[in-house]
């Protein structure tokens, strides 16, 4: 949802999902945990626009 944990850190500590730096990883160590193998994996990745008007914390859009 979000493109980086600094953001917000103690949220990211509550909900690391939240934010691609610390989710992304967190998403391959539980693939990992049920035994996917990485070279098997396919990840698509689709990009946000910037929709939100207002202050720079809500330019993900740009940030992303």
């Amino acid at each position: 949802m979000l493109p980086d944990s600094s953001l917000s850190p103690p949220k990211a500590i509550n909900q690391p999902a939240m934010f691609a730096d610390t989710g992304i990883p967190l998403l391959f160590q539980k693939l990992s945990a049920l035994q996917a193998e990485r070279r098997q994996v396919k990840a698509f990745l689709a990009g946000g626009a910037s929709v939100i008007t207002g202050s720079d914390m809500f330019k993900i859009g740009e940030h992303n």
